[in-house]
């Protein structure tokens, strides 16, 4: 099990404290759903654990090779850089190996009499099959398909806003990231791709971390509630009706 703790973390914007001395940890297999009222915090908090913002004091500390994907509620995505170009970039090399497989694959289709075309196809297939990458293929083609992605050549810049989102979606759902963090993933997501992401977590090897307004979607992918207000945090076990029944609980015996 692996395990990102945080200890002491506090972050301001100006005079207004954000996230007050908090300690917190997130272990391999949590499905946590960071809740609060707008402007809490919430997704600064995402942000610093992403290593994208800074914090003013306290510490985060992770084993070494950890990994985290993070999607947030605006991605920005090289618009020169096709949709194939975006999904597979990553340095893990098994991917990168995909890429140039689906690569060649477009420039045979293009050309298919061109002998060292064909050759290069062979070589890469062959890698795949001695570097065990088709799984990844079966994944990639499994994530672009539910989310409605299916231009893989059209350029970023072309793409709408929507568009968008689910390709930078399908990009962090490829990695094998250690820590997941997904800032409203459902936006711009019809029904059947929203079910298909409940069941596509609930099978997530490591642990995720998200941010929705979706509350049925939270019930059906979260196992733990941290709620944020007034800078500090509070965990309670369990899916968010769990979360409700333990707040009334709270409150009546104020």
């Amino acid at each position: 099990m692996k395990e990102l703790k945080i200890e002491k973390l506090s972050k301001s914007y100006g005079i207004k404290t954000l996230i007050d001395q908090v300690d917190f940890a997130i272990r391999t297999g949590d499905r946590i759903g960071l809740i609060g009222p707008n402007g809490t915090g919430k997704s600064t908090f995402l942000k610093v654990i992403a290593g994208i913002e800074s914090y003013d004091a306290g510490e985060i500390s992770k084993p070494n090779q950890y990994t985290i994907a993070y999607l947030g509620q605006k991605n920005h995505l090289n618009p020169d850089l096709t949709i194939r170009e975006t999904v597979y970039q990553s340095k893990d090399p098994l991917i990168q190996l995909l890429l140039d497989y689906q690569s060649a694959q477009v420039a045979l289709e293009k050309d298919p009499q061109n002998p060292k075309l064909q050759d290069r196809l062979t070589h890469l297939g062959e890698a795949m099959t001695h570097q065990g990458a088709w799984e990844i293929e079966v994944k990639a083609k499994t994530i672009l398909s539910q989310l409605q992605i299916t231009d893989l050549d059209q350029k970023l810049g072309q793409c709408s806003g929507g568009q968008q989102k689910r390709v930078a979606l399908a990009q962090v759902l490829m990695t094998q990231a250690d820590l997941l963090i997904l800032d409203e993933p459902t936006n711009h997501l019809d029904i059947d791709s929203i079910l298909w992401l409940e069941k596509f977590l609930a099978n997530y090897p490591g642990a995720l971390l998200i941010v929705t307004h979706d509350r049925y979607f939270l019930e059906r992918s979260v196992n733990k509630i941290v709620e944020l207000s007034n800078g500090r945090i509070r965990e309670y076990e369990g899916n968010y009706e769990a979360y409700l029944t333990q707040k009334s609980e709270q409150d009546l015996s104020l």
